[in-house]
């Protein structure tokens, strides 16, 4: 979703410069992606919060790019612009679950608890203990089944005859004393 939308701000900016940009995706044009996708998911789940704000008290973005982040006693220190003020997602934005789902992947499966803790590294989802645990529960689901093809792969290898004579001759080599 993210490198569409990074392609789809490139083509509106190669249409109205003259000079083109085209080769692979910058880091800067998938960030600037990714904050335009969070302004809208924010922007249709907190619709009512930011017309209220906009008659009374602003709500505070701590940011250039006005994006709602968290607040707090964190301000003062010495830690790193995102985990001072995390971003904030709704619990049932279909975007929160394609963070926690790619987040999954990036940690190698990792369990529930680790995966919160990366994810409020940048993000802080509203009610997050219990949406990571069930997308890690689907997502945990359909993994057993891929196990399974893997296992079952490794045994048609090793049926392979001749497989398992290179695979012993190789690993099976005398070692030698001096």
């Amino acid at each position: 979703l993210q490198c569409v939308v990074a392609l789809c701000i490139r083509f509106y900016n190669n249409a109205l410069k003259q000079k083109k940009i085209s080769g692979r995706l910058s880091i800067n044009e998938l960030e600037n992606a990714m904050i335009r996708i969070i302004k809208i998911v924010q922007a249709h789940e907190y619709s009512n919060e930011l017309n209220a704000s906009k008659h009374s008290k602003p709500i505070p973005t701590n940011s250039d790019d006005n994006v709602i982040r968290v607040g707090g006693r964190l301000r003062n220190s010495l830690v790193e612009y995102n985990l001072k003020f995390p971003i904030i997602f709704p619990q049932n934005s279909p975007l929160t679950k394609l963070i926690i789902r790619n987040e999954h992947l990036k940690q190698l499966h990792a369990g529930p608890h680790t995966l919160l803790a990366t994810i409020r590294q940048k993000y802080w989802i509203i009610n997050g203990k219990t949406i990571v645990k069930a997308v890690f529960h689907q997502t945990d689901k359909t993994k057993t089944g891929v196990e399974i093809n893997k296992t079952a792969t490794l045994h048609k290898l090793f049926e392979d005859s001749m497989f398992l004579r290179q695979f012993l001759f190789c690993f099976s080599s005398p070692v030698r004393k001096r």
